[in-house]
């Protein structure tokens, strides 16, 4: 069987050694005494990754990376640093001080803070190192977290092919899904996965060819839940 070390584990992930330890620790790779190296099962990178993204280092803090791949994905830049928050799986206030921080550093712009028609989007993108346009390229976001309840509000606009005030979504359930699967909201795959059986997800994964980053996210949501499966039965 193929083997990581913690540090691969840590290099692979763009995280510290003691979050690698930690994540490790998560799902039951056993701990060794001191002088030992810790090792796990490669598998278990991918699976990692899938549930936590993977985050190429650089000068930048994580967390700021994590923020210009969100944007960098959203050319029209998004509302504020709680809708950022969401997509990147960090807190608003963490959101909110990245940003600055990005502001400050040339790297992200604010139009209108103050108004509604605020929008923060990524700034000079050409004029990036080369090593930063690829460190955020590389960037890996873990699935957006969503609690379930019913679809909500703010989502009814991609299904209104739909009768919404008589929509039983349990009843189209893979209707449903396959619309929100194809749209470009990140957000939208979330509550799928958050509400959906995960056969009913496989069945409305978009088909080769069409909305790439949504068969990604599915794709690694699927093997996250078959390997949980196969851990813990």
């Amino acid at each position: 069987m193929d083997m990581v070390t913690a540090s691969q584990v840590s290099h692979a992930l763009g995280v510290s050694l003691p979050t690698a330890h930690k994540l490790l620790d998560k799902v039951g790779v056993p701990r060794v005494s001191r002088g030992h190296t810790r090792t796990a099962p490669a598998k278990v990178v991918p699976f990692l990754i899938g549930v936590r993204g993977a985050t190429p280092r650089t000068t930048l803090r994580p967390t700021e990376q994590r923020i210009l791949a969100v944007l960098v994905r959203e050319p029209s830049g998004l509302p504020s640093a709680r809708a950022i928050a969401v997509r990147a799986s960090i807190s608003p206030t963490t959101a909110a001080r990245g940003v600055r921080s990005l502001v400050a550093a040339g790297l992200v712009r604010e139009s209108e803070p103050r108004s509604v028609r605020r929008r923060i989007t990524v700034h000079n993108k050409h004029l990036w190192p080369a090593s930063l346009h690829a460190a955020v390229t590389d960037t890996l976001l873990p699935p957006v977290q969503m609690r379930r309840g019913p679809l909500p509000p703010h989502l009814h606009e991609l299904v209104a092919d739909f009768d919404v005030t008589r929509l039983d979504v349990r009843a189209h359930a893979v209707d449903v899904a396959r619309v929100l699967l194809r749209s470009l909201d990140e957000v939208a795959w979330a509550w799928v996965v958050a509400n959906l059986p995960s056969d009913v997800v496989a069945d409305a994964t978009p088909a080769r060819g069409e909305n790439a980053p949504s068969r990604q996210f599915i794709g690694r949501w699927l093997r996250g839940q078959q390997a949980m499966r196969a851990r813990y039965g």
